[in-house]
Order: C-alpha cells, then sequence, then structure tokens
C-alpha cells in the first residue's frame, strides 16, 4: 500500500483495468466491491486545482490479477 497524490492517482485509475475497493458493514465485516472506473475519473475531475486537492493523499495497492488485468484496490 502506498500514498498517492491526486494526480499520480488519476494516472493509476487511467492505466487499470479492474478497481477494487471495501465497504465497511460494521466493525466486524468488511465486503470487497468493484468501482466503475468512468464514474470515479468523474469524480475526481469535479475536484478543483488549487484547494485542498495540493494535500489530497489517496492510499492504494496496485497488482496484476491472475488474468493478467492491472488492479487498483482503494484503501
Amino acid at each position: 500500500m502506498k500514498a498517492y497524490t491526486l494526480k499520480k492517482f488519476r494516472k493509476l485509475v487511467e492505466n487499470s483495468d479492474m478497481l477494487y475497493g471495501t465497504v465497511s458493514l460494521n466493525a466486524a465485516v468488511r465486503v470487497p466491491i468493484r468501482i466503475r472506473k468512468k464514474t470515479l475519473l468523474k469524480y475526481l475531475d469535479d475536484i478543483a486545482p488549487g484547494t485542498w486537492a495540493d494535500e489530497l493523499v489517496i492510499y492504494a495497492e496496485t497488482g496484476t490479477s491472475p488474468k493478467g488485468n492491472k488492479t487498483l484496490k482503494l484503501v
């Protein structure tokens, strides 16, 4: 797991084939989810440059699936 700035994270999203995250149902149960690439990119574009976006840090883990797809797991 690494910390990425907004610009680097956006490039990772564009280059990834599959995006994953987790949803916490309660303290003991976390469910893996799949994230739509188009939707995430749309919301990343909505962040105004020059505001708090310069200080934003996103934690993610990169990898490769057994089928050879580039994966990105958001934490």
